[in-house]
This record gives C-alpha cells, sequence and structure tokens, in this order.
C-alpha cells in the first residue's frame, strides 16, 4: 500500500519514485537490495546492531534539556553546603543524584530520597490550593507548618529525637564521636559522607554504617509519621514504641550482612562488597542501646 505525502509529492525525486512504485509493486519475486557500504565511506553513526538499550537511553536523555525546580535546586544546595562544612569540599549536583542510587540503600528508601530532593511528597504546601484539605498544611501533632524538615527533625511528638539520640548513642561506640546536628543537609546527603583514618585512607565499615544509620534512621521517622496520620488517625507513637522499632530495624541490617558473609554466600563479589564492615558485625543487640524508656 502506497500513501502520497503532500509535502514531498512536487519534488523531482519524489514523482520518478512514484512512477516507479507501481512497476516495483507488481513484480512477483522480490528484489535483493544490496546494503553494502561502498568503499571509501565512513561511517560517523552508531551501529545499531552493537548499540546496548541502557547506552542508547542514557545517550538519549543527555540531550534532552531538564527543566530546573526551585524547590530541587533549594535541596541540592543544602546538601552542599553541609558537605562543604564536614568534608571542605561541595559536591556537584551529578554526584548528588548518583549517591541517591548508593547499593547500601534499600530501594523503598532510594524512592523516598529522589521525592525528598524534588519536594514531591505530598505534605505541607502541597494542600494550600486543594479546597477542602487546607487544614493538612500544617502538623497534625503540634500545629506547627508542616515540611519534611518538621518532620524528620523538628516535631516533639513523632519521636524523632528519641531515634536521632539512638542513632548518636550507637555511632558514638562504634566512631568514638558524636554525629552531626541532624540536619536536611546530612540526611538527604548522607551516602557522600566519607570518613577516613589519618593516613586519609576510607573507612569502609565506618562509612557503611553511617550511610545504613542515617537512611534508615529518617525513613524510619516518615514511616511513623505516616502510620500516625493515615492509620491511627494523629496517635503520635509511644517512646517504647518508637524504641523497639528502630532497635528492631538495625537488627534486621545486622542479619542481612551476617547472612550475606555465611560461607554458602562467600562469593568473591560478596566478600568484596563487605570486606570493609568486619568490624562492625556485633552492631547492635537490644540491651547494648541504653533503655531510657
Amino acid at each position: 500500500m502506497f500513501v502520497t505525502v503532500r509535502d514531498t509529492v512536487d519534488r523531482p525525486s519524489c514523482k520518478a519514485t512514484t512512477a516507479l512504485a507501481p512497476t516495483a509493486a507488481a513484480e512477483n519475486i522480490a528484489v535483493k537490495i544490496n546494503l553494502s557500504i561502498p568503499a571509501g565511506v565512513k561511517i560517523r553513526r552508531a551501529k545499531l546492531s552493537k548499540m546496548a538499550q541502557v547506552k542508547a537511553y542514557h545517550k538519549i536523555r543527555s540531550l534532552k534539556e531538564t527543566p530546573t525546580r526551585k524547590t530541587t535546586e533549594s535541596t541540592i544546595a543544602l546538601i552542599q553546603d553541609f558537605e562543604k562544612a564536614c568534608t571542605g569540599h561541595a559536591p556537584t549536583p551529578e554526584r548528588i543524584w548518583e549517591s541517591v542510587r548508593h547499593k547500601d540503600i534499600t530501594r523503598q528508601i532510594k524512592s523516598w530520597l529522589w521525592k525528598s530532593l524534588h519536594g514531591a511528597h505530598r505534605i505541607g504546601h502541597y494542600w494550600t490550593h486543594i479546597p477542602g484539605f487546607e487544614e493538612r498544611t500544617v502538623c497534625r501533632h503540634c500545629g506547627e507548618p508542616e515540611s519534611l524538615q518538621h518532620i524528620l527533625i523538628e516535631c516533639p511528638n513523632l519521636g524523632q529525637a528519641r531515634i536521632w539520640g539512638l542513632a548518636n548513642e550507637l555511632w558514638r561506640g562504634k566512631s568514638g564521636s558524636p554525629l552531626p546536628t541532624p540536619s536536611m543537609g546530612m540526611i538527604l546527603g548522607s551516602a557522600l559522607t566519607i570518613f577516613e583514618n589519618e593516613s586519609r585512607m576510607k573507612l569502609s565499615g565506618l562509612n557503611r554504617l553511617y550511610q545504613i544509620l542515617i537512611s534508615e534512621s529518617a525513613f524510619l521517622i516518615w514511616k511513623l509519621r505516616n502510620e500516625s496520620v493515615i492509620m491511627k488517625d494523629g496517635a503520635a507513637p509511644s517512646v517504647h514504641e518508637v524504641h523497639n522499632r528502630w532497635v528492631s530495624l538495625m537488627n534486621e541490617r545486622l542479619k542481612i550482612d551476617q547472612f550475606m558473609l555465611m560461607p554458602a554466600f562467600q562469593t568473591n563479589l560478596i566478600v568484596w562488597h563487605l570486606s570493609g564492615i568486619t568490624m562492625l558485625l556485633p552492631l547492635i543487640d537490644v540491651h547494648s542501646v541504653t533503655d531510657h524508656c
């Protein structure tokens, strides 16, 4: 079936092609077309048969200009300021986005971090212009304007102070120094912070503990908030619940590492991946964290 394209019918080459088309269509034997590349012709494009889908996808994405968002830019700036204050170097936006996909962060938390960087959570000002839901712009527990920073750091009724206290206690016991004061830059950039010894060698085990400790603790606060607002009609979690949930969470991550270090699963890849955390095997015991409940 041939369809006439109006924009090209007046071109001489198209007229000649159109005239030959009926003859070609009437042939019973398919004509073999010579697709060989003439000598002396240099191919300057990617060969489709050798192109991997992932490479093509990334190349196409790199050619597309992504519009900037004020919320994203301000969040990136917070992370850069925190890292510069800690290490003396501000990471590039590309490096920050790569850190969100860090191998030691669970898939669920990666998705949460991505939304956090973009300010895409349905909290606070998101409800400002939605009729009938304006009351959701304020925190149900303390009446203050709700934001991710308020939930993770400021609200006194979600157990965040208790969780950061437990995280600080564990970190101090393993590293000998306290955690930095919790901030949005610290939480969202947890996979960027690198700890080194006096010889400037990376402390792999300590770095991994920090990344897991900060990301898991922050996400637990977020989950406790959602459970309180959505499932418990605004009832705040008790101190005992917060303590037990955090200890259980850390122990679950410890069990995964211990399981991966069992002889049956010690492939070269896993041993290389976990070689720096052997010092952290006795990570947490239910009784090793002081119970202030």
